[in-house]
């Protein structure tokens, strides 16, 4: 169980890479830590970089995910969440949450690769020219006021 988040004011972004094995509660308390960051705010764009882990989430703990981004969606307004996940099972599993999550504020899509994103997201530059400036960036203190 790994992660890393990172904030990116300029582009309206938190960047959320996965490694190792990682469960529904981690992924939950990743959102909880983005909320009650002071980088947060409504509209803040999500990149949730699945390609280097996996999951061990079933069923029930998909409706767990679900649940959980329905609690919050008002919170996060009309924004989106670009889930890349290269893997079958996890490109699969994102699917069903974004069926179960199609009706809410928060725009959620996955794609295989970052180049099927880079439109959709919005930012500016490709999506993986994103994760490198992000992720290269030494800062881990996310902006303290959104842009």
């Amino acid at each position: 169980m790994a992660h890393e988040i990172k904030f990116d004011a300029d582009m309206g972004v938190v960047a959320v890479h996965y490694t190792g094995t990682i469960s529904s509660r981690e992924i939950i308390e990743v959102k909880e830590e983005i909320l009650q960051s002071p980088g947060f705010h409504q509209g803040l764009k999500a990149i949730c970089d699945f390609r280097d882990c996996d999951i061990a989430i079933g069923p029930e703990e998909i409706n767990e995910l679900v649940a959980f981004a329905k609690r919050h969606d008002l919170e996060w307004g009309d924004a989106r969440w670009a889930m890349i996940a290269d893997k079958d099972y996890i490109y699969g599993l994102a699917r069903i949450f974004i069926a179960k999550t199609n009706e809410m504020h928060v725009e959620t899509r996955v794609f295989r690769d970052a180049p099927e994103a880079d439109d959709w997201l919005g930012i500016g530059i490709s999506l993986e020219e994103a994760l490198i400036r992000i992720f290269a960036s030494t800062p881990s203190e996310p902006p303290t006021s959104p842009p």
